[in-house]
């Protein structure tokens, strides 16, 4: 049983999760082009893949975080215009949270998400950890709607290959202020804490994500552009997303 405070800002049962296992698509916090099809969403697993994708499981072992999680995540589906899978893996090769265009749960569609139980115990041991847990999952929520939505050929194509990551927590960073604005009691300092202060060779590898300031700095970016433009959809978020990154990149 993994121990943590209650993950306070709303209840519902998790709605995206089984177990099953087929074959690994391929590592970090997204899937890259080299290995899938850029528009490819798959009902199964191509059978040319060499590795074995990790085994989803649909708890944490701590129902009353699930219920509360699982809001989140409706709350993430409807800002995000998509309906990914979504359950949790054993990451002990190392903490990290993946996103890719592979459909593994029944009943989605647009893709996967998959969350460490080591990452999400690291985040709960934290005082916050709750809204990281939010942050993470909006990331990997942004990289789903990068896949359907066109927007990630255009930032691999146009700008360095970490922009996508910097895009993703630019969109993060949006998905907190509309949280804050429903819930203005929610403290986020502890995600960009989070972002900033943890490291590891996938999720926060500078390499692949941008470094710590160029992600705290995205966040709050995305963030801001929210606060001016509370109604503002994803679709507008993303441009705005796009469009920092290729003033900076471009």
């Amino acid at each position: 049983m993994l121990t943590r405070r209650t993950f306070c800002l709303c209840c519902a049962q998790l709605p995206f999760a089984v177990s099953t296992s087929a074959e690994e698509v391929g590592m970090g916090c997204d899937i890259s082009d080299g290995v899938l099809e850029s528009t490819a969403i798959y009902n199964s697993p191509p059978k040319n893949l060499s590795k074995k994708l990790p085994e989803i499981f649909g708890s944490s072992e701590d129902a009353t975080f699930d219920r509360a999680l699982g809001r989140i995540l409706a709350m993430l589906a409807s800002d995000f215009s998509v309906t990914p899978g979504f359950g949790y893996y054993d990451d002990s090769d190392g903490a990290n949270a993946r996103a890719n265009k592979l459909v593994r749960i029944a009943s989605t569609r647009d893709g996967t998400i998959i969350f460490g139980l080591n990452m999400l115990q690291n985040a709960l041991n934290q005082e916050g950890g709750d809204i990281a847990v939010a942050a993470i999952c909006a990331h990997e929520f942004a990289h789903i709607y990068q896949y359907n939505y066109g927007v990630y050929e255009k930032l691999v194509t146009n700008l360095p290959l970490f922009c996508k990551e910097l895009h993703a927590d630019f969109c993060a960073g949006w998905f907190l202020a509309k949280l804050k604005n429903r819930r203005p009691n929610v403290r986020l300092y502890s995600a960009g804490q989070f972002f900033a202060n943890n490291g590891n060779k996938d999720f926060f590898d500078p390499d692949s994500h941008g470094t710590s300031r160029q992600r705290v700095r995205s966040s709050e970016q995305g963030f801001k552009y929210c606060v001016r433009k509370m109604d503002s959809r994803i679709q507008e978020c993303s441009a705005a997303g796009y469009n920092y990154l290729d003033e900076i990149f471009g």
